[in-house]
């Protein structure tokens, strides 16, 4: 049989085996919590980095698309001014032979009328 100091003791076993148990418990749930804060910052900067990435990657598309987009209006119209230049140039030559053609007729015209005229 137990003594009442006996049996005493056995309540204080049990009590302390609670409170440590209550402890453990209590300790357990903070690291988990921590563990599991932990893990979600993880899991949420690596959505942040990969969101961020995404976002980086799509203004770099579009910064890189208006960029191609200029660099191609520019060498369309590098490409326009060139062929205008060549339309117009091939125009200008055109009408000076045409002009010289027509001067070249007229001295001939000229030349051949004093020619007759001196015959006559």
């Amino acid at each position: 049989m137990f003594t009442r100091q006996g049996a005493d003791k056995g309540h204080d076993i049990c009590l302390q085996g609670k409170a440590l148990t209550r402890a453990m418990i209590c300790l357990q749930g903070k690291a988990l919590t921590r563990a599991m804060i932990c893990l979600q910052g993880k899991a949420l900067t690596r959505a942040m980095i990969c969101l961020q990435g995404k976002a980086l990657t799509r203004a770099m598309i579009c910064l890189q698309g208006k960029a191609l987009t200029r660099a191609m209006i520019c060498i369309q119209g590098k490409a326009l001014t060139r062929a205008m230049i060549c339309i117009q140039g091939k125009a200008l030559t055109r009408a000076m032979l045409c002009l010289q053609g027509k001067a070249l007729t007229r001295a001939i015209i000229c030349l051949q009328g004093k020619a007759l005229t001196r015959a006559m």
